[in-house]
């Protein structure tokens, strides 16, 4: 299947994201602050990532074949999340 990078995923639409993901067999690296609260698990990479670390963020993200956004905006500027995961994340169109 496919590798998943969900960036919040210890929120509640992050963690339902996660659960999902690993339910249809999609391994997933796992994306957050306080990355502490996620236990070791088959199938989950986890990094912990302050989301306004560009350098952090942007490694965080290499290698997935989707990244999912679960990080509230308020307080975070879009830009922030968006500009890393243009140079970390490859999209290739078939």
């Amino acid at each position: 299947m496919s590798h998943i990078a969900i960036i919040g995923a210890t929120g509640r639409a992050g963690g339902q994201l996660l659960e999902e993901a690993l339910r249809r067999g999609h391994t997933v690296t796992a994306i957050a602050r306080k990355a502490s609260s996620l236990s070791d698990r088959a199938g989950v990479t986890v990094k912990e990532v302050d989301i306004l670390d560009a350098t952090a963020l942007e490694n965080a993200v290499k290698g997935a074949d989707a990244v999912f956004s679960a990080a509230h905006f308020s307080g975070i500027p879009a830009k922030a999340i968006i500009d890393p995961l243009k140079k970390g994340y490859v999209c290739v169109n078939s």
